[in-house]
């Protein structure tokens, strides 16, 4: 059985998105843009959103922050079918709105974004989205040696914390492939999370935290999904801060589906 060692600090990407025009109003587009590209192989169990009102200055041509805020800004939103070992709580604000949903779809999420700027505001401000944060994921699996019992599939997780710690996460086996849930009460960080905030007032920045060693670790087949979404984004005009992607994922092909068998994955 295949054990994934967490890396705590997480092996960290950086992409920034500086629209040609900054229309406020159209900013949740980008957040719904990375959540779809990302969907082939990370489905957000939940997300947690803090928005903000602002007010546009002629004098250097920017929106900056209105000191009328917003009637909600913390807001909160998960997929109703969530594995029980997962024990979700929002990460942003002390009560944030929240809503449930069936399935946390980039569709969903936009949904959700439009309903969270869309509340009554200022004559002179508007309500934008100034952070997102999904840390309560599925990642996809894609070349891995799991047991596959009847009722349950583990995936053990081995981390440090002044001392080795080992966890274990679920596995599920969905109608296109096998999926881990994550964070568990044992496993405290998920294999991959995503955050997109606002970036100087004009520009948006994606930060990929990338915990799990089938990520991080090159060969992998969850390795080259991952930088091959990073590569879909750096052409759809998000620019590699860190540049740390390199020239390797320019031609970049997902990996084939994993299938699974009675006796485990084919």
């Amino acid at each position: 059985m295949t054990t994934c060692y967490m890396r705590e600090d997480g092996y960290r990407f950086q992409l920034l998105m500086t629209p040609d025009e900054y229309v406020p109003q159209h900013l949740f587009t980008f957040f719904v843009q990375v959540i779809a590209q990302f969907w082939p192989i990370l489905r957000p169990l939940s997300a947690d959103l803090w928005v903000e009102s602002r007010v546009y200055d002629p004098e250097i041509e920017t929106y900056l922050k209105s000191e009328n805020k917003p009637t909600t800004q913390a807001w909160h939103i998960r997929d109703e079918s969530i594995p029980e070992s997962i024990a979700l709580k929002g990460r942003i604000g002390d009560a944030p709105q929240e809503d449930i949903v069936p399935s946390l779809t980039p569709d969903a999420i936009g949904a959700w974004l439009r309903r969270a700027t869309g509340q009554t505001s200022s004559p002179d401000s508007v309500i934008v989205p100034d952070y997102m944060s999904i840390h309560f994921t599925r990642s996809r699996l894609y070349d891995v040696d799991v047991e596959v019992r009847d009722t349950e599939i583990t995936l053990p997780v081995q981390a440090w914390r002044g001392g080795p710690i080992a966890g274990t996460a679920p596995i599920e086996r969905r109608g296109d492939g096998l999926w881990v849930a994550a964070p568990t009460p044992d496993v405290m960080y998920p294999p991959v999370t995503l955050a997109i905030g606002d970036y100087w007032d004009t520009s948006l920045q994606l930060t990929v935290h990338v915990y799990w060693s089938p990520w991080f670790e090159e060969g992998t087949a969850e390795y080259w999904a991952l930088r091959h979404v990073l590569a879909q984004l750096v052409r759809l005009g998000w620019i590699d801060n860190l540049d740390n992607l390199g020239d390797v994922v320019a031609g970049l092909a997902m990996p084939s589906p994993n299938v699974v068998t009675e006796k485990g994955i084919a």
